[in-house]
This record gives C-alpha cells, sequence and structure tokens, in this order.
C-alpha cells in the first residue's frame, strides 16, 4: 500500500473483538498500526488519518448498538478521507443497529466504508453463549473479510469514487435500554492483585482498594470478572442475573455465522 498504512482501531473489554479485527489485518496483508481505545490511557489523543490509509475500525454491540463510550470517542477522531472496514462483533443474540450506526459515526468523521462485518464472540454477561468464540472458523471468516476488503481496494477504479456500502440496521437506531447502576462483587479470594483494576475500561475499580468498585462508572463489560484468576469477582445484581438466564435459555443452543459485507 504506497504511501499509505493499515490501522486497526478498536474499543474490545473482553478480547473478543481485538481478536476479530487482528485476524481481518491479517487477511488484508499488511501489518498494522494498533490503536486500542479499550483502557482509558489509550483514549487520551486525538486521532487523524489520511485518505490513503485502511482502518480497521471494530466494536462490541451493547444492546444492539455501538457502546455509548466507544461512539462518544469518535469525536477525536478525523478520518479525512481514509477507508474504513467496519467490524461489530456480538454476543450470539444479534447486532441490530451497530454496524448501521458504526457505518453512520465513520461517516461522520470524514471516512470512507468499505467493507464490514459481524462476528461472533463469548457473550460477557453469559459466557455459556458462544463460549469460546471467536473460534477457528469465525477467526478465518475475519481473514477472508480482510483479503476481500483487500482486493476491492486494489480493483478500484478510482480510489475516489467508492460506491457506498449497505450494512443491515434501521434508523432512528433502537433505544439504549435503562442503565441500572450496578457493579462487581468481591469475595474473599480477593488477594488485591489489581488485574481487575488494571484492565477496567472506565477506572471504576480502585487499585489502592481492588475489591471495591463505582456503579456509577460500571459498564458491566466483565473485564474484571473474565480476568481475574482467583473467580473473585461477579454480578449478583437481579437485573443481571436474570438477563444471564434469559440468554443463556434462547441463545445458548444457537451458533451464528459471521456475515461480511463487500
Amino acid at each position: 500500500m504506497a504511501h499509505g498504512s493499515l490501522h486497526t482501531l478498536f474499543f474490545s473489554p473482553t478480547g473478543g473483538t481485538a481478536k476479530v479485527v487482528r485476524a481481518v489485518a491479517e487477511g488484508f496483508g499488511l501489518e498494522p498500526l494498533a490503536h486500542d481505545l479499550t483502557l482509558p490511557g489509550g483514549r487520551g489523543e486525538n486521532l487523524t488519518f489520511t485518505e490513503l490509509d485502511v482502518v480497521i475500525i471494530g466494536v462490541p454491540v451493547y444492546a444492539g448498538r455501538v457502546p455509548l463510550l466507544a461512539a462518544n470517542h469518535f469525536e477525536r477522531v478525523d478520518g479525512h478521507g481514509a477507508m474504513a472496514i467496519l467490524i461489530a462483533v456480538y454476543g450470539n443474540r444479534a447486532f441490530e443497529d451497530a454496524l448501521l450506526e458504526l457505518k453512520d459515526l465513520c461517516l461522520g468523521r470524514g471516512f470512507r466504508c468499505l467493507a464490514a462485518g459481524a462476528f461472533i464472540a463469548e457473550h460477557s454477561t453469559a459466557p455459556a453463549v458462544a463460549a469460546s468464540r471467536p473460534d477457528g472458523a469465525d477467526l478465518e471468516a475475519a481473514r477472508a473479510l480482510g483479503a476481500e476488503a483487500a482486493g476491492k481496494r486494489h480493483r478500484l477504479p478510482d480510489p475516489g469514487a467508492l460506491p457506498e456500502l449497505s450494512v443491515p440496521g434501521n434508523r432512528p437506531y433502537r433505544d439504549r435500554p435503562p442503565r441500572v447502576p450496578m457493579a462487581p462483587d468481591t469475595s474473599e479470594a480477593c488477594v488485591a492483585c489489581s488485574t481487575c483494576a488494571e484492565h477496567c475500561p472506565t477506572g471504576a475499580i480502585s487499585f489502592a482498594e481492588p475489591h471495591r468498585a463505582d456503579a456509577s462508572l460500571c459498564i458491566r463489560c466483565s473485564s474484571c470478572v473474565k480476568r481475574c484468576r482467583l473467580k473473585a469477582k461477579s454480578f449478583s445484581h437481579p437485573d443481571y442475573l436474570n438477563r444471564r438466564a434469559m440468554l443463556t435459555a434462547n441463545c445458548g443452543h444457537l451458533r451464528r455465522e459471521p456475515e461480511r459485507f463487500i
């Protein structure tokens, strides 16, 4: 890619989105420059690309939408004509309006949309749903998307005349559900290693007192639950447990497959 670079730009609290985005980059065939927006330290600078760049932009799906934290950060991103490959990663239920919302956010920040994909990862609330995904087949589909996007880009007779990319979704987007304040509980197994605080996307968990979490900041991404090697973190709020039971009952037996849009 003469005079341009491949970039990845992603928000991935539990790692599934990051895996898919990296696989898309592998398929594209270039080593990317990574911009990880997951932790507060990765969201401190404005990002500006050029019309010669390609940016693989990935987000998890939260209730059929782009996570609000990630959506708000787009105010600090300037596509400046760069081509974008859009990635939405969902927990085996549905991606609903997330991919369309991501497309609109990117267009609003000056990107041109080259390709898109919806992929599946283990559900952060209900780990029995899509357990151990993205798996090998998912990542191979992600690599295929990257290769298809690279081929499409190189076949364009005029890189400035990229046709509009069509993706599923509805406008207006579905409403975000009311936010019920809650935070993970910490059991006596905690040894205050602060791994949970290190990986908290919102800084809701204190390094000094990692057994505490601020319910007003917690986004229920379950990063702390997944990363605690002693399984000392868990959610016990009735709303959380009811949703986990619903998701397990309705989606635990299904296997959704990746979808690619070129």
